[in-house]
């Protein structure tokens, strides 16, 4: 399913593209989450915890008291990766819009359904291909994709999972067997009955230890020993 997002003052235009995305997510049998927004300063409040609860977002340009590009920079900042797809009445800020990275710009008046579905079939292809560089768990009852980039390692106790972050960390139920079936050839390394490992960070690799990027220092167990060392081999040949 691809969530996504349309934000515009205008019911009439939400509704007009609402209907539009209804009917081109059915003509390309994908399964769509539909929210709707009236103002920047609402889609910042709903995604401000959660800021990748949505894959696409369709949103104004001129707005109220905030305008799109605007609440799209905030959005950034917050670690939203979501596709942008600009709606705006003309084309004179399209070079303000570069820097918070769009997916599209679209000129309402200028845009004919057939391209309007055109540009719905290239993201879709674009956010199940970068679902590929996302996990997603379930955290305090709300589901939260995180990056795979931003993974230094997971660690398991007792069926608690926590998710080792370069700016923090993340905890959810799980179990290490269904997060490694997951991330299989993915650059993750089960090094132990208790950790997994993101190869990138590794910068040291001892037959009985490893060191990560930040410092740590993980256990390597004996089970995994030869394994860790063919898959990290592997991993390298690949870079």
């Amino acid at each position: 399913m691809i969530k996504i997002a349309i934000c515009d003052d205008n019911p009439i235009v939400v509704e007009y593209y609402k209907a539009l995305i209804l009917d081109s997510a059915k003509e390309n049998d994908v399964d769509v989450k539909i929210t709707e927004f009236i103002s920047g300063e609402q889609l910042l409040f709903i995604l401000s915890d959660h800021p990748n609860e949505v894959d696409v977002i369709y949103l104004d340009i001129l707005m109220g008291k905030m305008n799109g590009i605007e609440t799209a920079r905030r959005l950034r900042e917050l670690g939203c990766f979501a596709q942008i797809i600009f709606l705006t009445t003309s084309d004179e800020y399209v070079f303000e819009a570069f820097e918070v990275e769009p997916f599209y710009y679209i000129v309402k008046d200028e845009m004919s359904n057939g391209r309007f579905k055109e540009i719905f079939r290239k993201v879709k292809d674009t956010v199940r291909l970068k679902e590929e560089d996302f996990i997603s768990v379930t955290n305090n009852g709300m589901k939260e994709k995180l990056k795979l980039d931003s993974i230094l390692y997971f660690e398991v106790q007792n069926r608690i999972v926590t998710i080792h972050l370069k700016d923090g960390t993340v905890d959810f139920y799980s179990r290490m067997e269904e997060i490694e079936e997951q991330l299989a050839e993915r650059g993750f390394v089960r090094i132990h009955r208790s950790y997994l490992v993101n190869c990138y960070y590794i910068v040291k690799l001892s037959r009985n230890s490893l060191n990560l990027s930040d410092g740590t220092c993980l256990p390597v167990s004996e089970k995994y020993t030869q394994m860790v060392q063919q898959q990290f081999s592997k991993y390298l040949l690949k870079l």
